[in-house]
C-alpha cells in the first residue's frame, strides 16, 4: 500500500511515457474517461507534471467539459506550468464558451506584461477589446439586476435619466440604459424604447438590443424599426434572445466554418461566431440571403482572418470553401458595410 507517502514515490520514466502514450491514443479515439484514467497515476504522484496536466486539460476541452478544463488551465496559468503561449488559445476558448469575459480580459492584460507573450499578443488584440466591452456590458447588467429598482425607489425620476441617456448618450450609455429600462416596465419606459427604434442616430445593433429588451419585458406584437435609412415592420417576439433562435440557414454558416477551420487555432471559431452574431443582430429584422452557407462562411472566415492578422487572401479562402472570389468579395462587402471591419484592423 502506498498510503500517504506520495512524496517518496517516484514513477519510472518508462511508466510515465507509456501512460502518456495510452492517454494520447485514447484521447484521439475520443475515449475520454479511459484517457483520464491513464493520466491520474501520473498526477497522483506528480501533481505539476506539465504534459499530463495539459493533456488532461485538452481532454476536458475536447469533451466540452469547459468548467473543469478552465480550473486546470487557471491553475497552470497562475503557476506558470508548461509553455503557456502554446496552450493559451485553448484557455481563452474555454473562457469564451463560458462567456467569462472578465477572466479573458484579466488573462490577456497580464499576458501583455510578460515577455513570453510579446510577439503573439497581436493576434489576441481584437479578442481583448471585444471582451473588454462585453465584460463592461455584463457588469452593467449584473449591476442593473441588483440595484436599478433600489435606485428607482430612492429617486423616482431615475427613469428620466435613463431615457435621456438612451436618446443622447454615447454607445455605452445607451446600452446601459437599455439594460436597465427593461427592469422598469411602465408605459413610459415602453414608449421610450419604441421611440428609440424610430430614431436615425443609434447604432443598428443597439436598436436590436432595445427590441430584445421589449421582448424580455413581455411586450408582443408588430412594431416599426428604423435602420439603414428605411423603416421595417417586424414582431417583437421574432427578435432572438438566444443563439439557437437564429434561422437554421444562418446557423449553418458557423457549422461550415467549424468544418473548415484549423482545429489548432482554438480562438478562430469563437471569434468568427461573435462576429457573425454581431452582424445578424445589427441587420435584424433583415436577414442575409444564405442560399449557399459556404459563400457566407468564406466571407466570414476572411473577415475573421483579417481581424486576427492571419494574412489569408480572398483567393486562399475562396479555394478552401470551394466558392468563387466574387462571392467572397460580395459577402465580405456586406459584412464590412455593417461592421466596418476594415477600420478595426491595425
Amino acid at each position: 500500500m502506498i498510503g500517504n507517502q506520495n512524496e517518496k514515490v517516484v514513477l519510472f520514466p518508462n511508466m510515465v511515457e507509456n501512460l502518456l502514450k495510452k492517454a494520447f491514443t485514447a484521447k484521439e479515439e475520443k475515449r475520454y474517461e479511459e484517457a483520464q484514467g491513464h493520466l491520474l497515476p501520473i498526477l497522483q504522484f506528480s501533481p505539476r507534471h506539465p504534459v499530463a496536466l495539459l493533456t488532461l486539460a485538452l481532454i476536458l476541452y475536447d469533451a466540452k467539459c469547459f468548467e473543469e478544463a478552465v480550473e486546470l488551465f487557471s491553475f497552470m496559468w497562475e503557476e506558470k506550468i508548461g509553455k503557456r503561449r502554446e496552450w493559451l488559445p485553448y484557455y481563452l476558448s474555454c473562457l469564451i464558451q463560458l462567456e467569462d469575459y472578465e477572466s479573458i480580459s484579466d488573462v490577456l492584460h497580464k499576458a501583455t506584461k510578460e515577455e513570453e507573450f510579446q510577439d503573439v499578443m497581436g493576434q489576441f488584440q481584437e479578442i481583448s477589446e471585444a471582451c473588454d466591452l462585453l465584460r463592461d456590458c455584463g457588469e452593467e447588467q449584473h449591476f442593473t439586476k441588483e440595484v436599478v429598482l433600489n435606485k428607482l425607489e430612492t429617486n423616482p425620476d431615475y427613469h428620466h435619466l435613463l431615457e435621456d441617456n438612451l436618446h443622447s448618450g454615447n454607445f455605452e450609455e445607451q446600452l446601459n440604459s437599455i439594460e436597465q429600462l427593461k427592469h422598469i416596465h411602465t408605459n413610459n419606459t415602453v414608449a421610450a424604447l419604441k421611440n428609440y427604434l424610430l430614431m436615425d442616430g443609434p447604432e443598428p445593433i443597439l436598436k436590436t438590443f432595445a427590441l430584445r429588451a421589449l421582448r424580455e419585458m413581455g411586450e408582443k406584437g408588430e412594431i416599426v424599426i428604423h435602420k439603414f435609412g428605411h423603416e421595417y415592420c417586424t414582431r417583437i417576439e421574432d427578435v432572438p434572445l438566444q443563439d439557437h433562435e437564429v434561422p437554421e440557414k444562418e446557423w449553418k454558416v458557423i457549422e461550415k466554418i467549424n468544418e473548415m477551420t484549423d482545429k489548432d487555432n482554438t480562438s478562430f471559431l469563437p471569434f468568427a461566431f461573435q462576429l457573425w452574431m454581431e452582424y445578424l443582430f445589427s441587420i435584424f429584422p433583415l436577414h442575409p440571403k444564405v442560399h449557399n452557407p459556404s459563400g457566407w462562411a468564406a466571407a466570414l472566415h476572411y473577415a475573421t482572418s483579417k481581424l486576427l492578422h492571419l494574412n489569408q487572401s480572398q483567393k486562399e479562402v475562396a479555394n478552401l470553401y470551394g466558392v468563387s472570389m466574387s462571392i467572397v468579395s460580395r459577402n465580405y462587402k456586406n459584412l464590412n458595410d455593417v461592421l466596418i471591419i476594415d477600420s478595426r484592423i491595425r
